[in-house]
C-alpha cells in the first residue's frame, strides 16, 4: 500500500502550457481583441470563443461567455497514461474524461488547495496545420535604407503568435501554492 501511495501523490511532468480558460460577457469584443493581438479564430459556439496562433495547437485561449472571470488553466500531459496516474491524484475533481469541445481529446480536472484555482490536464487535443506568416518589407527613402543595411532584418506587419509560453496566477499564499505546483 505504501508503494501505491507514494504512486498517487508523484504526480506527473507536464509536456507544456495549453491555454487559459476565461469568462467575459461579450465574445465578440474578445474575439477583435485577440485578432488585434496576432490570434487567429479556430472555433467559436454560442457559448465559447477558442483563439489560436500560427502553431499547431489547435487553440491557445478559450472565452466562455459569462461573468468576467478566470475559469481554469490548462497544461499538456506528456502521455495518456499520465491522466490516468494524475486522475488518482488526491486534488483530483474528475476522471479522465472526453473533451466535448472544438479539438476533442482528454482531461483530467484538479483543484489546487490554497486558492481554489482549478487545473486542467489535457492530452490528445487534435492539431492543425501551421499558419503561415507574412511580412512585408518596408520601403524607405534612399536616405534612411542606407543607415537600415540589411532590410531582411525589419519585418513589418501584425504581431503573430505561435503559442503561449507563460501564465501568471496571483496568490497570498506563495510557498504552498509553489509546492504544490511543483508537487503535482
Amino acid at each position: 500500500m505504501a508503494s501505491e501511495e507514494r504512486e498517487i501523490t508523484k504526480g506527473i511532468k507536464i509536456l507544456d502550457i495549453a491555454y487559459p480558460r476565461l469568462r467575459a460577457p461579450d465574445l465578440d469584443v474578445v474575439e477583435e481583441f485577440f485578432i488585434e493581438f496576432g490570434m487567429v479564430r479556430a472555433a467559436r459556439t454560442e457559448t465559447a470563443l477558442y483563439m489560436r496562433g500560427t502553431g499547431p495547437a489547435h487553440h491557445l485561449h478559450i472565452t466562455e461567455k459569462g461573468e468576467t472571470g478566470f475559469v481554469s488553466m490548462a497544461y499538456y500531459a506528456r502521455s495518456a497514461a499520465d491522466l490516468e496516474t494524475i486522475a488518482r491524484h488526491p486534488d483530483a475533481i474528475s476522471g479522465v474524461q472526453d473533451i466535448d469541445e472544438p479539438g476533442g481529446g482528454k482531461r483530467v480536472l484538479l483543484k489546487e488547495p490554497n486558492n481554489g484555482f482549478v487545473v486542467e490536464i489535457v492530452f490528445g487535443i487534435a492539431t492543425v496545420p501551421e499558419l503561415p506568416i507574412a511580412y512585408r518589407t518596408p520601403r524607405y527613402n534612399e536616405e534612411v535604407m542606407k543607415t537600415i543595411g540589411n532590410l531582411k532584418r525589419l519585418q513589418l506587419g501584425p504581431a503573430h503568435i505561435r503559442r503561449i509560453s507563460h501564465g501568471v496566477l496571483a496568490t497570498p499564499v506563495l510557498r504552498p501554492t509553489m509546492n504544490w505546483f511543483r508537487d503535482t
